[in-house]
Parts: C-alpha cells; structure tokens; sequence
C-alpha cells in the first residue's frame, strides 16, 4: 500500500505537468500504462513516441502520443535520457498492477521493441517479481511465446539473477509442447555454456 500511496502523489505531479482540463486528461490507467510501457524498456526519450503507441487509449492520436511522451520525459526522465520510473519498488508494483489489469498491454508493446530493448524487459520483469513473482514469472512466458527473441535476454537475466527469468525457462522447458528455437546457441551469451 505504501508504493501504491507514493504513485497516488506521483499521479498528482504527472498531471499538473500534463495540464489542460480536468475533461481533457487522460485517464489514471492510461497514464500508468504509459508509465510502465517506458519503465519496462528503460526507453530512450527519442523513443517515447512511438513506444506509447501500445497503450490503446493514446491509440495513434500523434498530438496524444508527443503530449504524454513530453509529460512523463518531464517526470520520469533520468540524467542519462533514460525513461524510468524510481524507486524501483515503486515502478516494480506499478508494473504488476497494470499487467495485471491491461492484459494486451505487453503484446501490444513487444512488437514496437529493439534488442536493446528485449534486455531491459527481461530485467524488468524479473525484477518485478519482487511485488509479484507468478505474475512476472507468467509474463515473461508470454512474452517469449509472443517474441521468441527474448528467450535470449532472459536466459542471460536468468543466469545472473534467477527469479522468475528462471522458473519462467524452466516451466518452458519442462512443457511437453514446448519447443526451443533452433537458433538458441546464436541466442545464448557468449559467457554461458550450454
């Protein structure tokens, strides 16, 4: 409750910068989402656009899209031009707190992203299973069936990190069906032995 609290004020800033009318700004969720799309990715601002293009309600409206990627450049940009969300605790249950409730979310996003990208998802999901490993354990699953490329960063997360990168391989692994891509050496880092 306390990193929902510290979102509730965070909120409160995001739309005093946002401005306009009360009846002109987007909702909570759609400011989260956008939130989270950013967080998720550790995205570059030159890149905000056109990754907020996966939050449905900001659809492909250009003035919406370049407003609330110039608001939370404003509000969640780091020195280094990186977007994200901090404290970490605070950005780890607002991510579980969206995926759990904007289901598309993630698949929406996945196809909008670059190698760079795949890594900082597989760390931030992982990562996000200190609020809620089942949930970030699940979602990474899916996004490796949604983008087989990320099977690659998430077993190199999974390697340093464990958490729920690992289990998430490991239940692929462990499903009958399952099968592992053929290129899978071209995927694993060169420091990893298989």
């Amino acid at each position: 409750e306390l990193y929902r609290a510290a979102m509730h004020h965070e909120y409160s800033y995001w739309r005093r910068t946002y401005g306009g009318t009360d009846d002109a700004l987007p909702e909570r969720s759609v400011f989260y989402e956008a939130a989270v799309c950013l967080t998720l990715l550790s995205a570059v601002g030159s890149r905000a656009s056109a990754l907020l293009g996966a939050v449905a309600e900001l659809g492909r409206d250009g003035a919406a899209l370049n407003r609330m990627s110039r608001t939370l450049k404003t509000c969640i940009g780091e020195p280094d031009g990186r977007l994200t969300l901090r404290p970490d605790p605070v950005a780890d249950q607002l991510t579980v707190d969206v995926l759990n409730s904007s289901s598309g979310l993630l698949s929406s996003l996945l196809p909008l992203i670059d190698d760079d990208e795949r890594v900082a998802l597989a760390v931030s999901l992982n990562r996000a299973g200190a609020a809620d490993q089942a949930l970030a354990t699940a979602q990474l699953r899916a996004a490796i069936g949604i983008d087989p490329q990320l099977l690659g960063p998430t077993l190199q997360v999974a390697t340093l990190q464990g958490g729920p990168a690992l289990i998430a391989l490991e239940q692929l692994a462990a499903d009958r069906g399952s099968e592992l891509p053929a290129d899978l050496d071209d995927q694993v880092p060169d420091n990893i032995l298989l």
